[in-house]
């Protein structure tokens, strides 16, 4: 028997914040400013 479980929508989201987190510290890091996801960022605020 198998036990799996569907992931809800907060984990889910959470997971993609976090690798959208990850990925604009690499290029902040790198100033790649031009390469930056800033239309996204401005509306999640």
């Amino acid at each position: 028997m198998s036990n799996l479980t569907k992931p809800t929508l907060k984990h889910l989201y959470e997971t993609d914040e976090y690798l959208w987190l990850e990925a604009t510290i690499s290029l902040l890091k790198a100033n790649k400013l031009e390469e930056l996801d800033l239309e996204n960022w401005l509306s999640s605020t």
